[in-house]
């Protein structure tokens, strides 16, 4: 099952404000580190979003010299639906012929993967080949692997 994380829409419809003012503290570098990112899109757990909004810039501390900026942890970085085509060497359409694994991540309607879950789907999926480069597409099978 996917964990699902709050795109930057999505906070602001939690914490009760405008995307536009999460914009402005993204561009001050006031919001907290990311929890998950699937290509370039920021995510955050609910519970990153809610404690943050507790102590976010403008707002007093909860305690003496409390500061948002604590908030700093590791972002798990999942792959796009292009990182994944790229990851097993085929075109972004390509992937519409396959039946992919269940997504690790969803930030939105956006799907994230993690490596490994590509790998292992790769390894056993139907119709695997060598890329272009490595094979001789002239030849039949049993000759292209002598």
């Amino acid at each position: 099952m996917a964990i699902h994380y709050l795109g930057l829409g999505e906070v602001a419809a939690r914490l009760g404000i405008s995307r536009n003012t999460l914009n402005t503290y993204g561009r001050k570098g006031q919001l907290p580190t990311p929890n998950a990112m699937i290509g370039d899109i920021r995510g955050w757990l609910p519970e990153t979003a809610d404690e943050w909004n507790r102590r976010r810039p403008g707002k007093r501390p909860t305690r003496e010299g409390e500061e948002w900026h604590v908030m700093r942890h590791s972002t798990i970085r999942f792959l796009s639906s292009g990182g994944f085509a790229e990851r097993i060497n085929v075109e972004r359409d390509t992937l519409n012929r396959y039946k992919l694994p269940l997504p690790d991540a969803m930030i939105g309607d956006v799907r994230g993967w993690l490596p490994q879950t590509v790998d292992d789907w790769s390894a056993v999926r139907p119709g695997k080949r060598l890329p272009r480069d490595q094979a001789d597409w002239n030849l039949p099978p049993e000759v292209q692997q002598s």
